[in-house]
């Protein structure tokens, strides 16, 4: 996926980042609108042969990318499907960091995902929180 993005000239000013962790994506942060429409009033084909979101999602991220303006972008893979479960797909997103966590919800302090770059170098912290960048 990443094979055409150049690496750097020198490994401190690196932007590519691949990772292979599970984490948890907030639907609501990526679709706001989800959710949003009165159940009740869609036609049962919409009901049951559309795509089904939840709240929170389970996703594989693959990678942190730089983007040129300083921020974060995170690529993860979200598998969804119909409400009937006959159809499925992968979504392939990109993110920002305040739309993922490391920990499901529900279970304790969130942590969010977020690049660490007080380090020389920039090491990926699994728990760091997003408010420490």
């Amino acid at each position: 996926m990443f094979d055409e993005w150049a690496g750097p000239s020198e490994p401190a000013y690196q932007t590519l980042f691949e990772v292979d962790r599970t984490v948890y994506v907030d639907m609501r942060a990526v679709y706001p609108s989800l959710g949003g429409l009165r159940w009740h009033e869609l036609p049962l084909w919409v009901k049951t042969q559309g795509l089904w979101l939840e709240a929170t999602m389970v996703a594989h991220q693959t990678a942190w990318l730089r983007r040129a303006d300083g921020g974060w972008l995170s690529h993860v893979l979200v598998k969804a499907g119909s409400a009937n479960y006959r159809s499925r797909l992968t979504m392939s997103m990109w993110l920002e960091p305040n739309a993922i966590r490391l920990d499901p919800p529900g279970q304790g302090t969130p942590q969010r995902s977020a690049p660490d770059t007080r380090n020389s170098g920039i090491i990926l912290s699994a728990a760091l929180s997003i408010h420490e960048i």
